[in-house]
């Protein structure tokens, strides 16, 4: 009889043991999730320079004026026509949340670009349909922007946006400059590079210069949001699409650019449409 008790007693015991091992893993599992979802906001949250500098954020997000994929409205020239007086109505409304809550937080909103034209990258990965750029007088600033109700609901939430930072200084300036287009490169360096390749990127960068193209801004950027881990941002503008255009199709723009991507783990170029704000 004894045994029996005994027998029962620990069966008991050994499935409390068991359940109580599941449950250790599943919170092992969920700790794991969270850290590779928020480690860019943790990273930001314990990085007391990040944290405390000013910082200019690049906010990449899918829903643009258009809903409609850009493969399926482009016009003849294979360019995203002009919005329409709705589409117009819907941007501003947009633009006018997303302005208040960064003045909110004390930023300062720079440029809004609409795409054009995705020249390089996935589409489903770097098709951002929008870029935002604005400036906080620290970057832990935008934690409180990245929590904010109003923010959470804009354009499709947090899970369409693609958002990077990067430290202020006075020689970048992105701005707003009445030219009509702009580049955005984005660049992700290889991670056994001792240095990054400067070379690729110079010569690259020197093809948009012959072909009338503003001086480039070229700075490093740290991950915040999204799931590409891009590192360096290029940015220059034309005072035309077809003339960004004509430079992205010309052979020695394509040479440049081929070795660039060879040299780095991969590259994404955006043709955006400056809006003013």
């Amino acid at each position: 009889m004894q045994d029996r008790v005994a027998c029962v007693y620990h069966g008991r015991v050994n499935r409390y043991f068991v359940g109580f091992l599941f449950f250790l893993g599943a919170l092992v599992i969920a700790g794991v999730v969270l850290a590779i979802r928020y480690s860019a906001q943790a990273a930001l949250l314990f990085d007391a320079e990040r944290r405390h500098e000013p910082a200019y954020v690049f906010d990449f997000s899918r829903k643009g004026l258009s809903e409609t994929p850009h493969g399926n409205s482009s016009d003849a020239t294979g360019l995203r026509p002009a919005p329409s007086s709705v589409e117009n109505e819907a941007f501003h409304e947009s633009r006018g949340v997303l302005m208040r809550v960064v003045r909110g937080e004390g930023g300062r909103f720079h440029y809004h670009g609409e795409l054009v034209q995705l020249l390089d990258g996935g589409l489903l990965e770097d098709e951002w349909q929008q870029i935002d750029i604005y400036a906080f007088p620290a970057g832990g600033d935008y934690l409180r922007l990245a929590t904010h109700e109003d923010y959470l609901q804009l354009d499709g939430g947090p899970s369409s946006r693609q958002v990077l930072t990067a430290a202020s200084a006075p020689d970048i300036d992105l701005a707003f400059h009445g030219n009509d287009a702009r580049i955005i490169w984005l660049i992700e360096t290889r991670p056994d590079q001792e240095s990054a390749d400067t070379a690729s990127l110079d010569a690259f960068i020197a093809t948009a210069q012959v072909h009338g193209a503003t001086p480039a801004v070229r700075t490093a950027v740290k991950r915040f949001t999204g799931a590409r881990t891009w590192d360096q941002l290029v940015a220059f503008e034309f005072k035309s699409e077809h003339q960004a255009l004509g430079w992205f199709r010309s052979l020695k723009t394509q040479t440049a650019l081929a070795v660039l991507k060879s040299r780095h783990v991969r590259t994404a170029g955006m043709l955006f449409r400056d809006v003013p704000i």
